[in-house]
């Protein structure tokens, strides 16, 4: 006989889905998960708990917990860490039985503690305590809360990552040229070290030198502070280790690691510029940095060596750019599919960037998703969008979700927070890699080509507006297709078929496909073949680089 009560639960949380799934701030949504949380167990106390870069816990929060903003786990031993693993979940109806952080915090003489599991960012716990607590609470029910509540919370924190690459986008341009307009090393560390405090979670910068070459005292050369300060006894003892010649490898990564300047204040990471003489770069943040802010100062640091060199300021500028549009690119490749990508941005003003994105990822077991688009404009507010775009279309179309879903949703995101004079074109590919059918959606992008047995044909699709258009987006259904064996699609941007000659007439889809067949003659043609095939007729008949950014893609079937 079915269990009256799991069938309660189950709409329970059925309920909550549906809710969270419709909230789209990160705040809202923790609250209305620890409300659920409490009204079910019966907490007068609930809280969500994030892993801080220094293993201890930040509360991110809360509802009436009383529990700290700090808290600490304590060693390898203690059952939170248990929990943080995916282990175990905790359950405790004795003071005694708390964990540590829990012990000495009023009304969590019983509490239960389980993990919101979460691909990516760190990890969260969500706790719920007090003396009315249910004694035998149901921890299974609490797990499938935090369940369903990861997914929102990741393509919410997934969205708030996106806005993010967009500032630090725009942070590191300004700085970048401000690197380059100066004239004299002291020029050079003002610009590092104001741009540095301009970038969000950063409230302070300073830079040191030693005193002399036989005395590593530090000695302040720069510095821009906003109501905190980088100095003290403890700072400065680590500068000096920092700056001295003689401490190893080992001691400096130490050196260089996020430590506080007193019990639960400010965060400082100190960081050895390249540079010559030595010197020592420190940063003030109240949070942990993210990968984001970590890859920027990563390529700051490293550039900071050849940026002394006033002969070498606009090459490093550009290094610092590409450095971080480089972390938007794809890494692991899908397994079993033959990709190449030519890939030319801007390609008439060099150092600058354009709008044409491309990224593959692989969304479930045996699904590969390929996308190729283009966001209206140039330069480096359409770079900037393309960021979003491609951050979006990773939190969305990780989880497998179908193309006519992943192009709703693209069109939401792009409608909402790109300019409205702004769009975005989109040709998006999903392919089972056991089977090969495919999906092809096309959002106001080229029709691709389909290579097939020798033959070139346009693959030809309903028509559908760009992304952004129109908040409400009617995208047409994907086509269907199967790829045979050592069969290939190409898809490009407009940029390859609006190369112009030197009398104005446009390259066009005819070469284009005319081009493919000949390259697609010989045995022996590859993804990678074909690709700088393509694009060395474009560049050949432009007489240079496009006016245009140009991308190609190739997907092929192995034979």
């Amino acid at each position: 006989m079915p269990d009256p009560s799991a069938e309660v639960r189950d709409l329970d949380l059925a309920a909550l889905a549906a809710r969270l799934a419709a909230i789209v701030d990160a705040d809202r949504l923790l609250g209305v998960l620890l409300d659920h949380a409490a009204e079910v167990t019966g907490a007068t106390g609930a809280a969500v708990l994030e892993r801080s870069a220094l293993d201890g816990l930040v509360r991110i929060a809360d509802r009436d917990s009383s529990l700290g903003e700090q808290l600490s786990i304590g060693d390898v031993r203690a059952s939170l860490w248990g929990v943080l693993l995916g282990r175990t979940q905790l359950r405790w109806s004795r003071r005694d039985d708390a964990p540590r952080p829990f012990r000495e915090v009023e009304r969590w003489d019983r509490g239960a503690v389980v993990r919101i599991a979460s691909r990516r960012g760190p990890t969260k716990l969500l706790a719920v305590g007090g003396p009315d607590l249910d004694e035998d609470v149901d921890l299974r029910h609490l797990q499938a809360m935090a369940d369903i509540a990861a997914p929102s919370i990741e393509s919410l924190e997934l969205a708030s990552a996106s806005r993010r690459s967009q500032a630090l986008l725009r942070g590191v341009t300004e700085l970048a040229g401000n690197l380059g307009a100066a004239v004299s090393p002291t020029q050079l560390l003002e610009a590092i070290t104001s741009g540095l405090v301009r970038l969000d979670g950063i409230a302070g910068a300073r830079v040191w030198a030693a005193a002399d070459v036989q005395d590593p005292s530090p000695v302040v050369v720069a510095g821009v502070e906003e109501g905190a300060r980088l100095s003290g006894r403890s700072i400065e003892g680590r500068v000096r280790r920092l700056l001295d010649p003689r401490t190893g490898p080992a001691v400096r990564s130490l050196v260089e690691s996020p430590a506080r300047i007193e019990p639960d204040g400010p965060l400082v990471t100190l960081m050895a510029l390249s540079t010559d003489p030595p010197r020592a770069l420190g940063i003030l943040h109240h949070q942990p940095l993210d990968e984001l802010s970590q890859g920027v100062l990563a390529s700051l640091v490293t550039a900071s060596g050849p940026a002394m060199r006033e002969v070498e300021m606009a090459a490093e500028r550009r290094t610092l750019l590409s450095g971080y549009t480089r972390a938007l690119r794809p890494s692991t490749r899908p397994e079993g599919v033959e990709l190449a990508v030519e890939h030319h941005p801007n390609t008439s003003a060099p150092g600058s960037f354009g709008g044409d994105f491309y990224d593959w990822f692989t969304a479930g077991e045996d699904q590969a998703i390929v996308a190729l688009g283009d966001v209206s404009g140039k330069g480096i507010n359409a770079a900037s969008a393309a960021s979003m775009v491609v951050w979006s279309l990773r939190a969305i179309g990780g989880r497998g979700a179908h193309p006519t879903v992943i192009s709703h949703l693209l069109n939401g995101v792009v409608a909402r927070d790109l300019a409205v004079d702004r769009f975005v074109t989109l040709a998006l590919l999903a392919v089972d890699t056991t089977t090969w059918e495919s999906q092809l959606l096309l959002a106001g992008h080229p029709s691709p080509l389909l290579v097939a047995g020798g033959d070139v044909t346009v693959v030809e699709s309903s028509p559908a507006p760009p992304l952004g258009v129109d908040a409400v987006n009617s995208a047409a259904p994907p086509v269907v297709f199967a790829l045979d064996r050592g069969q290939a699609l190409v898809l490009f941007t407009d940029g390859v078929t609006d190369a112009t000659d030197a009398t104005g007439e446009r390259y066009g889809i005819d070469r284009l496909r005319a081009r493919a067949e000949r390259l697609t003659a010989v045995p022996t043609w590859s993804a990678k073949t074909l690709a700088a095939g393509l694009w060395h007729s474009v560049h050949a008949w432009a007489g240079g680089p496009p006016d245009d950014d140009c991308a190609i893609l190739v997907v092929r079937r192995p034979e």
